[in-house]
Parts: C-alpha cells; sequence; structure tokens
C-alpha cells in the first residue's frame, strides 16, 4: 500500500510553489545577449555569414520580447508595472536591443555583400528606432536613432541609392548637431558609423559635404 502521506506534496513543496518568484525579466533577455555577443565576436573575425545567421536568432528572439512587452503594457489599463516587470525591460531596453541587432545585422550583410537585406535590416532599425524614448530628448536616444540612419546611408551608398543616403544623411546630421546637442556626445567614438572607412559621416562638416555632393548628383541626374 502507498503512504498516504505520498500523495499529497510536502509543505516545503507547497511553500516554495505558492512563494516562488516568477522568472525575471531579465532571463528573457540573456540568450539574446548571448546570441547577440556570439554574431559580434563572429563579425570580428570577418565571419560576416556566420554572424548574420546568429542575429537573425537574436532578431527573433528580440521581437518576440517587445511584441510581448507592447502586449502586457497594452493591457495595464491601471498604468502599473506588470507582475514580471514587462515595462521596465521590455519597453525602451529591448527595445533598444533590438533596433541595435537590426543594425549590426544589416552591417554584417553589408559587408557580404548583401544589399537588399541589409536594406531590409536598415529600414527595420529606422522604423523601431522612430518609436524609442516617446520623442524625448535623452541623448542615449539620439545615438541609437543616428545608429540607424548611418547604416540606412551606408546601405543606401552602396546600393546607388543617393535619394535615400541624403535623406539619411541628414537626418543623421540633425540628431547629431541640433540645437544643445554636442557631436561627441551622439557619435561618441565613431562605432555607430560602422566600418565603410569613406569618412563621410565622420564630423558635421563631412556630412555637410557629402550632402552638398549628393544635391548635385541629383541635379545632374534629373535637373534641378
Amino acid at each position: 500500500m502507498i503512504p498516504l502521506v505520498s500523495l499529497f506534496p510536502s509543505a516545503i513543496t507547497v511553500l516554495f510553489l505558492l512563494f516562488a518568484s516568477p522568472p525575471s525579466p531579465e532571463s528573457k533577455i540573456t540568450p539574446i545577449i548571448e546570441a547577440r555577443d556570439t554574431a559580434s565576436a563572429l563579425s570580428l573575425e570577418g565571419k560576416h555569414q556566420e554572424a548574420i545567421m546568429w542575429y537573425e536568432d537574436a532578431i527573433m528572439a528580440g521581437r518576440r520580447v517587445v511584441m510581448q512587452g507592447m502586449k502586457e503594457k497594452s493591457g495595464n489599463t491601471a498604468g502599473k508595472k506588470s507582475e514580471e516587470g514587462a515595462e521596465n525591460i521590455d519597453g525602451d531596453g529591448a527595445l533598444s536591443l533590438l533596433i541595435e541587432l537590426y543594425r549590426s545585422s544589416a552591417w554584417n550583410r553589408l559587408a557580404v555583400p548583401d544589399i537588399d537585406g541589409a536594406r531590409r535590416e536598415a529600414w527595420a532599425a529606422c522604423i523601431h528606432s522612430q518609436t524609442i524614448g516617446d520623442g524625448s530628448g535623452k541623448m542615449e536616444f539620439r545615438r541609437i536613432k543616428a545608429g540607424a540612419q548611418a547604416v540606412m546611408a551606408a546601405v543606401s551608398r552602396a546600393g546607388d541609392n543617393p535619394i535615400g543616403e541624403m535623406e539619411a544623411m541628414k537626418n543623421l546630421l540633425e540628431l547629431a548637431s541640433g540645437e544643445g546637442v554636442e557631436w561627441e556626445s551622439v557619435i561618441g567614438d565613431g562605432s555607430i558609423l560602422g566600418e565603410n572607412g569613406d569618412g563621410t559621416a565622420k564630423s558635421t562638416e563631412a556630412m555637410k559635404n557629402r550632402i552638398d555632393e549628393l544635391e548635385k548628383e541629383l541635379q545632374k541626374r534629373f535637373g534641378s
């Protein structure tokens, strides 16, 4: 005969089930960061195709986290944090990470080269960056937006799209040199500009010169 006590969970088990903490929001982000770091290491080794595969996995997981955070936030009518703290980790933090993944994937696709794939990823980075920060002027948000515009400019140039490049360059210039904004505070060490090495976005003066070149090129192509 099975002892009666074995049919029921122990008091310790019951207490564990009652008071165990839900999965932390960080646990949802951890595998994404790990995939990103692996992709970044491969990229530094010049293994861009392998890096792209890791970025694809990270982007897929990142999109799920962002979408889940949006659902939890929209369902939280009282404006309070969800039980898993979705507004804390799944808001701008997760969205910033997703934009970074799209941007990095675009740079790697550009290096392959896969112009169409790079354009798709750069476009996604720009679209998502439009909503980050709810229009606030925080410098970190400017930096994220600038990074998206920088890769879009590079992709447009590689794809012989002067209109797209000029638009992205103008957006980048506005983000990096607006009223009360210092170039270094947005561009930092220049890593967000990628490794295209053409120098077209290394300073405000360089960007203005490039925009002038693009305007002249468009006038030649399509007239005044």
